[in-house]
């Protein structure tokens, strides 16, 4: 268990966010697959708009909710594999899932202090929710 404060778990998930918008695009050059291309960019926008969620969130006032408990705290994704469609899916899949339990975490440990933001942040974590099913959709599309 980590304990992070309401500003740096939101510094870190914007941190992460960051690096994932990096890969995303890096790994869509490298591919020759259109349509893995396409949804990689898509998500890379998509997470451009989840960092100025986050990046207001992180503006906001703090809840004043003490340490928050987190199972780990949001760390830098490594690079997938270079102009492979399913790895780069896979580890879309995954990161796109781990955000989801980061964002749920924060959003259930924000909750007593803060229900619209617990609200915000659970939002934010279904988001990330489905485009976790997107790339496995793709990656279940390219085993046919």
């Amino acid at each position: 268990m980590v304990q992070l404060s309401y500003k740096a778990a939101i510094e870190a998930l914007l941190a992460r966010n960051s690096a994932l918008i990096a890969l995303y695009k890096e790994g869509a050059k490298s591919l020759l697959s259109r349509p893995v291309t396409s949804l990689a960019l898509s998500m890379a926008d998509q997470r451009r708009e989840l960092g100025k969620e986050l990046a207001a969130l992180a503006q906001g006032q703090d809840p004043g909710a003490g340490p928050i408990e987190l199972e780990a705290a949001p760390a830098s994704p490594a690079a997938p594999a270079a102009g492979d469609a399913s790895g780069l899916l896979s580890r879309m899949r995954d990161q796109e899932s781990d955000d989801y339990e980061l964002l749920t975490a924060l959003s259930g440990a924000l909750l007593p202090s803060s229900a619209e933001l617990a609200e915000r942040l659970a939002g934010l974590a279904e988001q990330a929710r489905k485009r976790s099913s997107w790339a496995q959709d793709h990656l279940d599309l390219l085993g046919i």
